[in-house]
């Protein structure tokens, strides 16, 4: 291919980076849900480092409470393929490269001026938002289930029949059955966070375990109040090439737990208990005129803005 060494000449750019897309590319195959594109460009040595960072952006904390995931760079024209791997190697194979200026004052010509870089992107969310935490955070969910032993109360009866002339009265002052009450764990999972940021999400985390939604939580695909608790977190650094250009990232899981079935028109929620006398469910409070589990706005853990307290 004819190559015109002066990047001011090239029409293409990514990020400000200058490049030439090779000959032959993109490629790629698709079924009928997924999918995976392949580019190779021309990119000035100098330019490699910017662009792996323009390819795996970090996370940005604009201040204490603001923090913006920012997306891995996209296929031209076509969002939903996402960038996965990037792989480069000297454009001259008669010279080496030294794209991380490890040798600056090496005589003029011993490194080759430009270098191959081949993107590998594929299909990934359809639509990310920086200002929208629901297209960057990953949200996964879980059954569970609680067993409890409720007590038998007031005019119930035993029998298979669904005529209540034809049942029998339980008449045992003590008689107690299991009910399965059933929960969905969900995890909402915060990729590379900065090491700057840590402070303002743990303690925004800390402060609110065992707490429960004061309102509906949009994260949660709208969750009604008082039926998720924020039960814990996990955490784990990412040890990534990114190691010794900036701090070492985290990645945080929050753990919540929904609690939502019905009695008859009225939801059940984690402030709801089993009355005894009545065998029925009913709010309990505590003697100050508070609720059993404490109540905190939830959604003030998901990005753009986090506050470490209400």
């Amino acid at each position: 291919m004819s190559f015109d060494p002066d990047p001011k000449t090239w029409g293409l750019s990514a990020g400000g980076i200058k490049y030439r897309l090779m000959n032959g590319y993109p490629k790629g195959s698709i079924d009928e849900e997924t999918g995976q594109i392949e580019e190779k460009y021309i990119i000035h040595s100098s330019d490699l480092v910017k662009f792996l960072g323009l390819s795996f952006p970090l996370g940005i904390d604009l201040d204490e409470e603001t923090y913006i995931i920012s997306p891995n760079r996209r296929f031209p024209g076509a969002p939903a393929f996402a960038t996965t791997t990037v792989s480069f190697e000297p454009f001259e194979d008669s010279l080496p490269a030294d794209p991380y200026n490890i040798d600056p004052d090496a005589p003029d010509a011993t490194y080759g001026k430009f270098m191959f870089v081949t993107i590998s992107y594929v299909t990934g969310k359809q639509q990310e938002d920086e200002n929208n935490a629901v297209t960057l955070l990953e949200v996964s969910a879980d059954s569970t289930a609680e067993f409890l032993t409720v007590p038998v109360r007031g005019k119930s009866t035993w029998g298979d029949s669904s005529s209540p002339s034809k049942r029998e009265e339980v008449k045992g002052a003590l008689t107690n059955v299991t009910k399965l009450i059933p929960e969905t764990q969900w995890d909402v999972t915060w990729p590379q966070v900065q090491r700057s940021f840590l402070p303002t999400i743990i303690g925004a985390l800390r402060n609110r375990i065992g707490q429960v939604n004061s309102k509906k939580m949009s994260m949660l695909h709208n969750a009604v109040k008082e039926t998720v608790m924020l039960v814990g977190f996990s955490y784990r650094e990412d040890f990534t090439w990114r190691d010794g250009l900036v701090n070492t990232p985290a990645t945080i899981t929050m753990k919540f737990l929904e609690k939502h079935t019905k009695q008859g028109k009225v939801v059940i929620g984690h402030n709801h208990f089993i009355q005894d006398e009545s065998g029925k469910f009913m709010k309990l409070w505590n003697p100050d005129g508070s609720p059993i589990y404490a109540l905190t706005d939830l959604n003030n853990l998901f990005p753009p803005n986090i506050k470490v307290t209400d």
